[in-house]
């Protein structure tokens, strides 16, 4: 199978598909109203940010991951440890981060266009499906949600089902509703 790797260069806010591939050294977590998030980056790139629970074997093998890259935060790991700060606190509605996704072609793609789904507003897997230039894959885009990497930054939870409906969250729906309502309540803000 075919993979790429892609970068977010948050000062030009574009993506380039880049040929080098780099690896995760550094972690940090951050405490939120929901638990805790880690955070995991290489030398220039976050890799990952996601939810570490203590009730799913799944989510304790993510922590021992990232205890074992190095618990220390490196330049990257603090800015994105600010600016998730800064989200939760209802104070940034954008993200400004250098990224690293890794996938096929296709999941490069779903994520890149997840990455421009405004702060405060949801799509449907349908909808996401269109604006990936893949109008029947809406079923495609909820196994790559499930396998995104940079959960809030790249915003999943704001992609519900074609009623309107809260679907398929890999934190729980629980968090998907707090997020959304979270955002609808600083939706009018801007950073």
């Amino acid at each position: 199978m075919k993979y790429e790797t892609w970068a977010y260069y948050p000062e030009s806010e574009t993506w380039k598909q880049i040929d080098f591939s780099e690896s995760p050294e550094f972690s940090d977590f951050i405490e939120t109203p929901l638990g805790s998030i880690a955070i995991i980056a290489g030398k220039a790139y976050i890799h990952q940010i996601s939810f570490v629970s203590d009730h799913s074997d799944h989510s304790r093998s993510e922590k021992t991951h990232a205890t074992q890259i190095k618990n220390l935060s490196n330049q990257v790991c603090t800015l994105a440890h600010h600016q998730l700060r800064e989200y939760f606190s209802g104070t940034r509605t954008r993200f400004s981060l250098p990224l690293y996704i890794h996938g096929t072609p296709f999941q490069c793609l779903v994520w890149r266009t997840l990455a421009t789904v405004p702060y405060g507003t949801t799509r449907s897997y349908k909808e996401l499906a269109q604006l990936s230039g893949n109008p029947r894959a809406a079923r495609a885009i909820g196994t790559v949600m499930h396998n995104n990497p940079l959960g809030i930054v790249l915003p999943c939870h704001r992609i519900i089902g074609a009623n309107g409906e809260l679907v398929g969250y890999y934190g729980g729906l629980h968090f998907k509703a707090w997020l959304l309502e979270h955002e609808s309540r600083h939706c009018a803000r801007s950073v």
